[in-house]
């Protein structure tokens, strides 16, 4: 009944509001406007930026991921660090629950993520020693290549 109302408002010149046919526009605003260091990109649009934040002792890396892949998962995710194709540090997600979301403006997907990393040494990042990041979550994982 609903699909034939549907094609009768059409008809009449009115707009077809289908999920199909919306656009997403908040999400890809996010997506452009992301604050902190792009510190890693892949060669079709993608990147990882980072944020340090500090709550009383506690220091945190925030990273936003805007890949290709939708993470799902309620057991956090990783970040390997590699040079010259071997693991120089892997970080662990404070953040258990992750959900990606999608931009069907460029068909890409936004993920947060939070790393506690007080008294750690990430000189390794901060200094971009590294080659590649790997993000990776529930089976699923995406390389970037660290900006120098």
């Amino acid at each position: 009944m609903m699909n034939i109302l549907k094609k009768v408002v059409v008809a009449l010149g009115g707009v077809d509001t289908s999920e199909k046919n919306h656009v997403d526009t908040f999400t890809e605003n996010i997506i452009t406007k992301i604050t902190g260091d792009k510190i890693a990109l892949t060669s079709n649009g993608g990147g990882i930026w980072t944020e340090i934040a500090e709550i009383e002792e506690y220091e945190f890396l925030d990273i936003y991921v805007v890949g290709f892949k939708p993470y799902k998962s309620f057991n956090g995710a990783e970040l390997i660090f590699i040079k010259d194709r071997k693991e120089v540090a892997v970080l662990n997600s404070d953040t258990k629950e992750i959900v990606s979301t999608h931009s069907n403006v460029t068909e890409r997907y936004l993920t947060s993520v939070s790393f506690e990393i007080t008294n750690k040494n990430l000189d390794f990042l901060f200094d971009r020693e590294c080659h590649k990041v790997i993000f990776k979550c529930n089976n699923k994982q995406e390389e970037f290549e660290i900006l120098k």
